[in-house]
């Protein structure tokens, strides 16, 4: 009588439970890599995105001042098209940042161009 022990385990192995457990740990480390590179590379963008916001704005203030004598719309009176109330003395500063927009509304599309979108406020 010749009988045959052939047991398949359906069980893992030491050697294969290490590999699958190394695999996971690798990978979570691959992924908390990517996320942090992804993290830099938003804020980064976003702090380009307000450079180029800044350079608009300084622009369209040059072309404004140049129209109106080398003068800041809140350095010329209303009268004048600037936002200096008239009974103001010339030299003060005043006015919000709408009566400044409506100044320079000509040279800047939209209000919207004042926020820089990585504020949070």
């Amino acid at each position: 009588m010749n009988r045959s022990h052939t047991s398949s385990s359906r069980a893992f192995t030491l050697s294969e439970l290490v590999v699958v457990i190394a695999t996971v740990a690798l990978m979570i480390v691959l992924a908390g890599l990517f996320l942090q590179d992804r993290t830099k590379t938003r804020d980064r963008a976003a702090r380009i995105s307000c450079v180029g916001t800044l350079m608009n704005i300084n622009l369209a203030f040059r072309i404004w001042s140049n129209d109106h004598n080398e003068r800041f719309p809140w350095q010329v009176s209303e009268a004048e098209g600037g936002t200096l109330p008239n009974d103001t003395p010339i030299g003060s500063v005043f006015g919000s940042l709408g009566d400044v927009y409506s100044c320079l509304s000509n040279e800047l599309t939209l209000p919207n161009v004042l926020v820089c979108p990585d504020d949070s406020t």
